[in-house]
């Protein structure tokens, strides 16, 4: 009978060879109360403790916003530099106080917690007691989904409803369109520096400037004034195809919806949703027909510039007697 013994150095290079998990914290407080509850500091030196002190784990990093809201993820940067570390493969676990820390948009949380599990990253929520490695936790998880969708379907038809009423009253809303501003009682008045730039890319564009030429009048016009604003053609174009340039506001002019594989993304209204048209709501900085001739210039690809203009023509100084290309 032969005995098989294994070398005992053969056994200790296996043990000191075993993968630790790659662990790592998040930390969220956003207003004074919650700082006073449970201190910032306090919450990330625990969780750094108690990463350190678990022979099966090594640190990746405690990420913690301080005063930043959960409702969305812009802003939160250090939630944003967590998620880019799971992304690039850096993290195999996360622990998180409570989902109302990992944030309070269900629809962004759980959205961040399908994209974890795709890439296996396990998630812990102490205080709910959730693991999302867990089948019974994604029971749960499933269940909260259901509900965040009706909130958030809920919550789109009261907003929706809201906007309505202040139509029928009247009463636009949404943001001022470039070129005016918005008084105590919701009229719009003229600011005339905005204005300016608003009028000067109309008569350019009627008078057959393309778009270089009408964008570089108006980046000279905001770096005479030092406004730091930069103009790219793609705003451009929206400008000159704004109805509100008129004195009339409109409704839901774009609307969003949810295109497979992109998520959720805006395009123009064509009858899906009811539309509200305010008329003389303030006052114009074009008429109806010069707007609609630079509407028609604008969709028949008109000013778009042509190739090798900037070689040939250089900068355009002027915008009132710039020759069209």
């Amino acid at each position: 009978m032969i005995q098989k013994i294994q070398h005992r150095k053969t056994v200790k290079n296996i043990t000191a060879e075993k993968t630790k998990i790659r662990a790592a914290a998040y930390c969220r407080v956003s207003t004074a109360q919650e700082l006073q509850e449970d201190s910032f500091d306090l919450q990330m030196e625990t969780y750094r403790k108690k990463i350190e002190s678990n022979p099966d784990l090594t640190l990746v990093d405690v990420y913690g916003d301080l005063g930043r809201s959960g409702t969305q993820i812009k802003g939160r940067n250090e939630f944003q530099r967590m998620m880019k570390d799971c992304r690039d493969g850096k993290i195999d676990l996360i622990y998180c106080k409570s989902i109302s820390r990992f944030g309070r948009n269900m629809e962004n949380v759980l959205a961040s917690i399908r994209e974890l599990q795709k890439l296996h990253v396990r998630v812990i929520f102490e205080k709910e007691g959730l693991d999302t490695k867990d089948q019974q936790s994604e029971i749960i998880f499933g269940i909260m989904a259901t509900i965040a969708e009706e909130e958030s379907r809920s919550i789109a038809e009261n907003l929706h409803w809201g906007r309505k009423a202040r139509l029928k009253k009247g009463r636009p809303y949404g943001e001022v369109s470039y070129g005016y501003r918005e008084k105590k009682d919701h009229t719009w008045v003229i600011y005339e520096p905005e204005a300016e730039r608003v009028r000067t890319a109309f008569r350019m564009a009627l008078g057959h400037h393309n778009y270089t030429e009408i964008r570089m009048a108006l980046q000279e016009m905001e770096d005479r004034d030092g406004t730091g604003r930069t103009w790219i053609q793609s705003t451009l174009q929206y400008l000159l195809v704004n109805p509100y340039y008129t004195g009339s506001y409109i409704s839901n002019k774009t609307i969003e919806t949810v295109v497979g594989g992109k998520g959720k993304v805006r395009r123009d209204n064509s009858g899906e949703r009811g539309q509200f048209i305010i008329e003389n709501h303030h006052e114009p900085l074009i008429s109806k027909e010069d707007f609609e001739t630079v509407e028609e210039l604008v969709k028949t690809k008109a000013l778009f510039t042509p190739k090798n203009w900037r070689k040939l023509h250089g900068k355009c100084t002027d915008q009132k007697t710039a020759e069209p290309a």
